[in-house]
């Protein structure tokens, strides 16, 4: 398994893309490894934003709904279980019915939940809707357990945020040491997006065609992790569209 680099190693050869960190340095400037820290962390929160990244989905988590409850605050709920990135998005609910069945529960917007047929419907969940509006997460049931009826269960798959790549107050070598959370495949993209915010002003002032052509490389490497490396492995034969013959 290759070893992977940290955030401080990343920003080094992105410093060192435009110029600012000599091979014959013995480290780089404090003051523009700090920089360069603060946009490779911007780039990961975009990502983390943007992407579906699979290394971003945390491990499923277990919710007990209370009868009588149609909402709560998701963050709250969760409790312990909840890593240290927090929760971005909602990837799939299930509902856990007792006697091992797990029933799949849909997901809908704000507009559709809105519109469901009699709000004050207790019973089995169906629907939720994850008002994400607000700083603190808050979930919404349809129908919701009646009071009394304590014997449903949540289970949430979700992605985090980013891991915090530039905590406030820490010095850029403390910093530096964390991990940036991606997968080997990844850090070339880091390196390159990273060395093109850098080069763009923050730390150097390089021409903007070179600025533009490392853009396009972050943006040609990133398509092809998408499509390759962000997959799941899963097993069988593809399946393709149907044909109609005539």
């Amino acid at each position: 398994m290759p070893a992977l680099r940290s955030a401080r190693e990343v920003c080094e050869r992105a410093l060192r893309k435009i110029g600012a960190f000599s091979i014959n340095d013995s480290a780089a400037d404090g003051q523009e490894l700090d920089e360069a820290l603060h946009w490779l962390d911007l780039h990961m929160r975009y990502l983390a934003g943007t992407e579906f990244a699979t290394f971003l989905q945390a491990d499923s988590v277990t919710i007990d709904l209370t009868g009588g409850e149609a909402s709560f605050d998701l963050i709250d709920r969760i409790g312990d279980s909840l890593p240290d990135e927090g929760f971005q998005f909602l990837d799939h609910v299930e509902l856990d019915a007792g006697a091992g069945r797990r029933i799949p529960v849909e997901a809908v917007s704000r507009q559709t939940f809105a519109r469901r047929d009699n709000p004050t419907e207790t019973g089995q969940p169906a629907m939720i809707y994850l008002d994400r509006t607000t700083t603190d997460p808050k979930l919404y049931l349809h129908p919701y357990p009646a009071t009394g009826e304590d014997g449903f269960d949540l289970i949430l798959t979700f992605r985090t945020f980013a891991p915090d790549l530039k905590p406030k107050g820490a010095a850029s070598r403390q910093a530096g040491n964390l991990a940036t959370g991606l997968r080997a495949a990844w850090e070339l993209w880091a390196v390159t997006i990273t060395a093109a915010a850098c080069g763009d002003g923050p730390v150097r002032r390089m021409p903007m065609q070179e600025v533009r052509a490392m853009y396009a490389d972050a943006e040609r490497f990133e398509k092809r992790l998408v499509t390759w490396e962000n997959r799941e492995a899963v097993t069988g034969a593809p399946v393709a569209d149907r044909w109609e013959i005539v």
